[in-house]
């Protein structure tokens, strides 16, 4: 199908099958970000919060510290370190209760439809949470040992609890072609097991491999907890599950992404799965000031649609960024869309800097 109309008349220029349903793939993550754009602004920030019940002591917490996750698709290693910082900046030197994970500004479905077509531990099909870091995905790296014959070296980065390593993997010759496979397993609710297999050249520089957590809000906050003690706070209880109440606990330090317009351009640049489902389960929460979903999610695209000039109910939609053989538009509503967001002031510049560029990787 194709679909060519002017952007400042909206005369159609060329049509061959332009009406039909189509799959989209990658080209759902227009409708997500044009609708983010339209209804959230360009200057939308993700927050995450971090409170703490009220007695502080000479730097110590007596009580549970709340970590608040409202969406952002950006928190990375670096940014979760620098929000530990911030909490050890504001005097808190020891936590005597928990680390306890509020992710209730999503509903807790974690994967979407057409993950159910997935086979496999992908990176690009990461479950999503209303707290997530790394992309909800971590590394594993990957190298020889010291001499030929020994076992490979192999670490998880961040190194948390609920990721252990099993390695069955040898050291080799020098220039040795390299034979790696790299799995995971679900043990349990919590706990995912990594084992590698085959082998490297001794003089290989190592490899690194990105794989998905089952459970992103328990590795955010192991992760979370991890970064506080190489900060120097000490926790003396677990990471735990549950809800950070404003009326019974205190703020302590509030932490927001880059503008939004940042973020989409990120997303459509590189097509980025994760992303587009983050901001459509938070475009969701944000309009209907409910928990995200995939649902909602569906019912702000159809409302954006309609907004636009496109029937809503003739659409097939599943996810927010394209995943498997799950949606379905025509050339012609992709078109209206981008001729729609083009004719529109407040988000133009944003919105087609975004765009992927032909011939660039």
């Amino acid at each position: 199908g194709v679909h060519v109309r002017s952007l400042t008349t909206g005369r159609e220029i060329y049509s061959h099958n332009a009406q039909r349903l189509f799959n989209p793939a990658s080209n759902q993550k227009i409708l997500t970000t044009a609708a983010a754009l339209w209804y959230l602004g360009a200057n939308y920030r993700f927050r995450t919060e971090v409170r703490a019940d009220p007695k502080l002591e000479k730097g110590v917490l007596h009580g549970n510290q709340y970590f608040k996750g409202r969406g952002d698709p950006t928190l990375t290693t670096e940014r979760v370190f620098g929000l530990v910082n911030e909490i050890a900046l504001t005097g808190v030197k020891e936590v005597k209760g928990h680390i306890i994970i509020d992710d209730s500004f999503f509903d807790a479905v974690r994967e979407g439809p057409g993950w159910e077509q997935e086979i496999g531990d992908h990176a690009y099909a990461a479950p999503i949470g209303a707290l997530s870091v790394n992309f909800n995905t971590f590394e594993v790296r990957v190298r020889p040992g010291n001499a030929v014959g020994e076992d490979l070296q192999v670490e998880v980065w961040p190194p948390v609890d609920t990721v252990e390593v099993v390695s069955a993997g040898r050291t080799r010759g020098r220039r040795t072609r390299p034979r790696i496979w790299v799995g995971t397993s679900k043990l349990n609710r919590n706990r995912v097991r990594v084992t590698v297999r085959g082998s490297l050249a001794v003089d290989d520089y190592g490899r690194t491999y990105r794989r998905r957590v089952h459970d992103p809000s328990r590795y955010a906050g192991e992760m979370i907890k991890h970064m506080l003690e190489m900060r120097g706070v000490k926790v003396k209880g677990r990471v735990k599950m549950g809800y950070a109440s404003r009326r019974t606990t205190r703020p302590l330090v509030n932490v927001w992404s880059k503008p939004l317009a940042e973020i989409v351009s990120t997303l459509n640049k590189y097509s980025n799965n994760f992303m587009a489902e983050q901001i459509l389960k938070s475009l969701s929460a944000e309009l209907y000031e409910k928990p995200g979903s995939w649902e909602l999610g569906q019912r702000a695209i159809r409302e954006f649609l309609t907004e636009v000039g496109i029937d809503g109910k003739k659409v097939v939609l599943a996810n927010g960024s394209g995943l498997n053989d799950a949606n379905r538009i025509t050339p012609a509503q992709v078109t209206r869309v981008l001729q729609t967001m083009y004719q529109r002031f407040e988000v133009r510049p944003e919105f087609v800097s975004s765009l992927a560029v032909a011939g660039s990787s």
